[in-house]
């Protein structure tokens, strides 16, 4: 469930979010929500700042 919340979060790209997907990437007892939360986190700071590499 957190895994899918995670990708729907990237999906929609609200900068809001980078601040709780920090949080599970930081605090997250599973490894595959921490990465998962990364490159949310990631792709989420891309789209808003215009890069895509």
């Amino acid at each position: 469930m957190r895994l899918k919340s995670i990708a729907e979060l990237a999906q929609i790209a609200d900068p809001d979010a980078l601040d709780p997907l920090r949080k599970l990437f930081e605090n997250d007892p599973d490894i595959e929500v921490r990465k998962a939360a990364q490159e949310a986190g990631r792709n989420i700071f891309k789209k808003i700042n215009g890069t895509h590499n």
